[in-house]
């Protein structure tokens, strides 16, 4: 464990002041904490939509979720006879969505997003397979 620094703090004594690796125990002690879900509402998301997609010929593809890393994720590959998306999100609520058109030389477009809540979610998947829904119609 790393030794404990102290500071001169405003009541006159002396305050603690965590080490970097202490501060990071508690940052993920924290976040152990919180409810997110964010990767779980992916997982649901994918299970409601599934049929929905293939009626419109897209097929996905669910990598992950992954456990026990600092920054758990998901991602979702959305295939069409137009277009390739991999979202991938994290439950810290990071974001990003890879576009690439198939048969194009254009590089793949990259948007990132912060992601707050479950509905968050449900948002930016469901636009990702209304845009991939109107390439088939």
């Amino acid at each position: 464990m790393a030794p404990t620094r102290f500071r001169r703090g405003s009541l006159g004594g002396r305050r603690l002041v965590q080490s970097p690796s202490e501060h990071l125990d508690t940052w993920l002690t924290e976040m152990e904490k919180a409810p997110c879900g964010l990767v779980e509402a992916v997982v649901e998301w994918c299970d409601e939509q599934r049929e929905r997609l293939d009626m419109h010929s897209i097929e996905i593809r669910q990598i992950g979720p992954t456990s026990g890393r600092l920054k758990n994720s998901i991602t979702l590959e959305l295939i069409s006879s137009e277009r390739l998306v991999a979202v991938t999100i994290w439950e810290s609520g990071e974001s990003e969505v890879i576009t690439a058109r198939i048969g194009s030389a254009d590089d793949p477009s990259v948007s990132l997003a912060q992601l707050r809540t479950v509905n968050d979610v449900a948002e930016l998947l469901t636009r990702v397979a209304m845009t991939m829904s109107e390439d088939e119609v």
